[in-house]
């Protein structure tokens, strides 16, 4: 009868601890699913003063995608992370650490799409932050696939562009600098995901999202410079990133 007990409080437990997984899971779905919207809105609003010709809110058209941007890398930052716990995938290290450095990046932005500056950001944080990913990049080379091997080179190189651009940060805390920041912290997400993609068997959603935020890192970069003559190619480029946004949102069903 005891032993029984102890079994039957076993699988009360197990039940407890997978309830929690799948309420978990469906908090980041919700929450990515969320973002995903958030990042289309900013790049419809983006769309309708580039079709206007009104190149005055460039920069303010920048963060609006790059602060989007940043709230999905986040969600998918905790989404993936509970992913590579299951999955024992090897990378964990580098998401926890990824997920620290979103956070840090975001209270550069007061809010999605403000063009305030934040005077109290902790930039000697989000330096030592970067410095911890470069430590996780270069453990995981060993042993990996040219390909992967390849995309982890990327990855270590839009490190040293957000190293680059945080530097130029810490000594003119601008618009202009903040945004390059933002851009490769995005497209460094977007990186790590495909990274993610190849070490897992259901890797869809990984390839999608990644995709997808290097896209919008791009954009970031080039609506805040940008000119008459760019307009109709950037438009076109907002269009695949919104169609691309579609695809995300249906792979997350």
């Amino acid at each position: 009868m005891i032993s029984q007990s102890v079994a039957f409080a076993q699988v009360d437990r197990t039940a407890e601890i997978t309830g929690q997984a799948i309420s978990q899971a469906q908090q980041n779905i919700s929450a990515l699913r969320t973002n995903l919207v958030q990042l289309d809105t900013a790049l419809e609003q983006t769309a309708k003063t580039i079709d206007a010709r009104d190149n005055s809110g460039g920069i303010t058209n920048a963060l609006t995608i790059a602060g989007a941007a940043a709230g999905l890398g986040l969600s998918v930052i905790s989404y993936f992370s509970v992913k590579s716990r299951t999955a024992g995938s090897g990378v964990l290290g580098m998401f926890t650490v990824a997920g620290s450095l979103v956070a840090s990046m975001t209270s550069i932005v007061t809010g999605t799409g403000s063009s305030l500056l934040k005077k109290d950001v902790d930039t000697k944080a989000l330096a030592d932050q970067l410095d911890a990913i470069e430590k996780e990049i270069a453990a995981n080379k060993a042993g990996q696939s040219k390909e992967a091997s390849a995309i982890l080179n990327q990855l270590s190189d839009s490190v040293s562009g957000m190293k680059a651009s945080l530097k130029d940060y810490q000594q003119d805390e601008n618009s202009t600098d903040r945004t390059k920041l933002l851009a490769h912290l995005s497209q460094g997400i977007g990186t790590a995901l495909l990274f993610y993609s190849l070490t897992q068997k259901d890797s869809n959603k990984a390839v999608v999202i990644g995709g997808l935020l290097l896209s919008a890192g791009n954009l970031t970069r080039i609506v805040a410079g940008l000119s008459d003559s760019q307009a109709e190619s950037v438009l076109k480029e907002i269009e695949a990133t919104r169609m691309s946004l579609r695809t995300a949102a249906a792979v997350l069903e």
